[in-house]
């Protein structure tokens, strides 16, 4: 198994939605009991930047709620221009309240990378961990 480069300083850049209590930077703080929570409506995103390019071989996420999703690649400094790296990712009846943890196969280098959650099961959804795995 490869490195998870959110383990090397990767940071929440931006958020589509933010609740005080449940803030972006809980997705990569290393503690599986925090998360994020979206404050309603769909879509919601989030950027992950990382401390340099990386080659992503396999995405980790660690979520609730969650019905479709999207990843986008940002391979450049600046977090500008983004182009499909995964898509249209669906989660069955079995993410509908409860926590699931999945791995999905992947094969890109980025920067940064956009998670843009399409739909959810409930009007909240919820980001536990997000790993890359290079």
């Amino acid at each position: 198994m490869g490195q998870d480069a959110v383990e090397n300083g990767a940071s929440v850049s931006l958020a589509s939605s933010s609740d005080d209590r449940h803030p972006p930077s809980n997705i990569v703080d290393g503690d599986s009991r925090t998360f994020w929570v979206s404050t309603g409506l769909y879509p919601q995103e989030f950027i992950i930047e990382l401390d340099q390019p990386y080659d992503i071989s396999e995405v980790k996420l660690i979520a609730c709620n969650i019905k479709q999703l999207s990843i986008s690649k940002c391979e450049t400094q600046d977090a500008d221009v983004f182009s499909s790296a995964v898509q249209d990712i669906k989660f069955g009846p079995e993410a509908n309240g409860q926590l699931i943890d999945q791995t999905f196969k992947a094969s890109f280098q980025a920067k940064h990378v956009k998670f843009t959650i399409l739909e959810g099961w409930s009007d909240f959804c919820a980001v536990y961990k997000v790993g890359l795995i290079s």
